[in-house]
């Protein structure tokens, strides 16, 4: 778990299109969202502490289209729909440069 954690904060170089050191970490990301199953249901999202910058706390929310929506959006009519997991306040979209 500790290498995973390693391996989890390094920084991406987004220019790098064969690292093949991500891979391991998607791979345990993937058995999060999927294969572990706890007394409170699915995993639902990963915290961690940003490797940039250790006051920053970056997230993972595992959740499909069917999961998200814009808030202030009608709900569907579907008897299956699931309450959203995620919504979307337009007004609090900003856009930063990422910092490589």
């Amino acid at each position: 778990m500790r290498d995973f954690l390693e391996d989890a904060t390094k920084v991406a170089d987004p220019s790098d299109t064969q690292n093949l050191e991500y891979i391991p970490t998607q791979v345990i990301a993937e058995y999060f969202r999927y294969g572990l199953r706890g007394d409170a249901g699915p995993v639902q999202g990963i915290l961690w502490r940003s490797s940039k910058d250790p006051t920053v706390t970056s997230c993972i929310v595992f959740a499909g289209q069917d999961l998200m929506t814009d808030k202030g959006a009608p709900k569907t009519t579907g008897f299956a729909d699931p309450d959203p997991l995620l919504q979307l306040d337009r007004s609090s979209v900003r856009t930063i440069t990422a910092p490589l």
